[in-house]
């Protein structure tokens, strides 16, 4: 038998960082997970990051992650569930599409949980 998991909401967690020689501001602007997920299979969620400050990103590579959660705030009790390396500077007002797979587990138990994708995890632009 297959334990439904339901995205019932999603929250998008923003970045911002400040480098000398301009602003980076990497800000999700597209999520898109299914509305309904499986507990053990794999699903497919869509993003997109735009960097809408002045300046290139100073580094070239960073995380973008993807968490399961009973709540919309970003915290140690959540469980990631899939992430991509960004590899590649980001010019000013330039963006980037992903598709991620993302797997829940199947312990998981069924109910409504959040989806919250979480530009640059590591901070390593900011």
């Amino acid at each position: 038998m297959t334990t439904r998991v339901v995205a019932a909401m999603v929250a998008v967690l923003l970045l911002g960082s400040r480098q000398a020689w301009g602003t980076v501001d990497l800000v999700p602007t597209a999520f898109g997970p299914p509305a309904t997920m499986y507990a053990g299979e794999i699903s497919s969620v869509s993003f997109t990051v735009l960097n809408q400050g002045d300046a290139q990103t100073g580094g070239n590579s960073w995380v973008d992650r993807v968490y399961l959660s009973t709540d919309a705030v970003l915290d140690g009790g959540d469980t990631v569930v899939g992430s991509l390396i960004h590899s590649g500077f980001l010019a000013a007002s330039a963006s980037y599409t992903q598709n991620l797979n993302v797997s829940i587990a199947i312990s998981v138990n069924a109910g409504s949980y959040f989806l919250l994708f979480h530009v640059d995890d590591n901070s390593n632009i900011g």
